[in-house]
């Protein structure tokens, strides 16, 4: 039984992907609020075939990004320098962004899904979707999905 569970996978038509959302019942989801179940779903648009496991994957990289959002809209706000009673230092949210990134490269990488230049580019050349489509938030995806687009 187990070993049915790992093999499950979750696969659709490739005509149409536009308005395909992710799966809800995977772990981490219920805890996405809407920008990260925007990202959830482009992830797995980016690709058709998914593992269980890769869901997990992306699902923590949605919420990564998600968090990444809301330290630097914070940040904006505070500024970069902080200031203590005698003396100024960078603000703490800057470490904080670079280690929910690094985040997100590691699950996405370990996905199965490639970083390179703010691309999302998903496995091998048949696995993936070169026309662009347009969500119903008006989101564009395809087979790149801009990265940087997320962080704005």
């Amino acid at each position: 039984m187990a070993r049915r569970a790992q093999k499950r996978t979750v696969q659709h038509n490739q005509d149409d992907r536009s308005a395909i959302t992710a799966p809800r019942d995977v772990a981490g989801v219920e805890l996405l609020e809407k920008y990260g179940l925007d990202a959830y779903d482009a992830l797995y648009r980016s690709r058709q075939k998914w593992t269980l496991g890769d869901l997990i994957l992306i699902a923590q990289a949605a919420g990564a990004l998600e968090q990444i959002t809301q330290a630097n809209a914070e940040l904006k706000a505070g500024g970069l320098i902080v200031n203590t009673k005698y003396t100024s230092k960078p603000n703490p949210l800057i470490s904080t962004i670079e280690l929910l990134r690094n985040r997100v490269a590691n699950a996405l990488r370990d996905a199965g899904l490639r970083t390179k230049d703010g691309q999302l580019f998903a496995g091998a050349a048949a696995d993936t979707h070169d026309t662009p489509t347009e969500t119903a938030a008006g989101q564009k995806t395809g087979a790149a999905f801009d990265v940087n687009s997320l962080l704005q």
